[in-house]
């Protein structure tokens, strides 16, 4: 009966142990994506600030010439 016991303990920590790891491997994962999206957002921001603003003489020659 104590052998049975003593596996059932074993069986229990082998599980608590995978649980914890599993979980710790979700917050990593979690972790990595959202650094990832602030890297994407800050990159396409830098492309919007990037580009120069148009004048409004530009556009409306733009507009006259049906690009706009």
């Amino acid at each position: 009966m104590a052998k049975f016991m003593t596996f059932i303990i074993l069986i229990c920590l082998c599980g608590l142990l995978i649980y914890h790891l599993g979980k710790k491997q979700c917050q990593t994962q979690i972790l990595t994506t959202q650094k990832e999206k602030i890297q994407n957002v800050t990159l396409q921001k830098a492309k919007i600030y990037a580009q120069p603003n148009a004048s409004r003489d530009a556009l409306l020659e733009l507009m006259q010439s049906n690009i706009l």
